[in-house]
């Protein structure tokens, strides 16, 4: 795994502005492969870390579910009161 310097990132990508958000959020999802990963480090940069922990951590899961966190994804999911697997099923299926 890669190592992070969270001050240099901040630095040099602080999420303030759609133009750093979304490249970052890509950056962290593809280097980190991992959603979890991707979350943590986007939360701990700072500025507008939800989006870039949501956009990034949603590539990343997609990328390889495997690395999504069991007990964050049951948190939201009973928060939300959503089968969000079904959610995501009846949304593929609109795409055939």
């Amino acid at each position: 795994m890669r190592e992070f310097d969270l001050d240099d990132l901040a630095r040099r990508c602080f999420p303030d502005k759609p133009e750093t958000k979304v490249p970052l959020a890509i950056s962290l999802a593809v280097i980190t492969k991992s959603a979890e990963e991707t979350i943590l480090l986007a939360a701990n940069i700072g500025g507008d870390a939800d989006s870039v922990a949501s956009i990034g951590g949603a590539i990343a899961g997609a990328l390889d579910p495997t690395t999504i966190n069991q007990d964050w994804f049951d948190v939201v999911n009973y928060v939300n009161d959503d089968d969000l697997p079904r959610v995501a099923s009846s949304v593929a299926t609109l795409r055939s």
